[in-house]
């Protein structure tokens, strides 16, 4: 299977490089990190069409970042009030504007391990208590590690020295 380069397709301003695969005719395309394959261009053309006016379309979705980490202690959380505001054109991932400090700072969202997104209208006291069960969880989560290490035993090892056992007390 080759794709062929078929030129670009121009839709709201942006140029998308086209390839045709030659041995089902599909029509590809890659954008906003989708890729895409129809039957026709003109259906290409279409869903490249939607696919630009999404990342092209501009929001303001009010959004509350939680950054969560255990070794901060009794803040076991980091509050940032934000605003997404629309889709990366080139790989799809949303954008934000965060107010970090009195000043704003854009960047584009990824998944971070430890992090999560709330509603805009989230209330201080809801914080807390998030805060507060946190806590409890991180509490929880390091007794019930101790008790595992306590309690645990590596079955390869405890099979070997049950054999080495059997064997040296000549009980075969």
């Amino acid at each position: 299977m080759a794709k062929w380069d078929a030129g670009t397709i121009i839709v709201h301003g942006v140029e998308v490089p086209v390839q045709v695969d030659d041995r089902s005719g599909t029509w590809n395309a890659e954008y906003a990190g989708k890729s895409l394959s129809y039957e026709t261009r003109d259906k290409l053309e279409g869903a490249l069409a939607r696919l630009t006016k999404k990342t092209k379309t501009e929001v303001a979705v009010p959004v509350i970042r939680i950054q969560k980490h255990q070794g901060w202690g009794e803040g076991n959380i980091r509050v940032t009030r934000g605003v997404l505001t629309g889709l990366h054109s080139g790989n799809g991932n949303v954008l934000a504007t965060w107010t970090v400090r009195g000043s704003e700072v854009k960047e584009q969202l990824t998944r971070e391990t430890g992090t999560s997104y709330v509603g805009a209208d989230t209330t201080d006291e809801q914080l807390k208590e998030y805060n507060r069960l946190l806590r409890l969880e991180t509490e929880t989560n390091e007794k019930l590690r101790t008790w595992e290490k306590a309690h645990e035993i590596t079955p390869k090892v405890a099979v070997e020295t049950a054999i080495d056992a059997k064997a040296g007390s000549g009980d075969e």
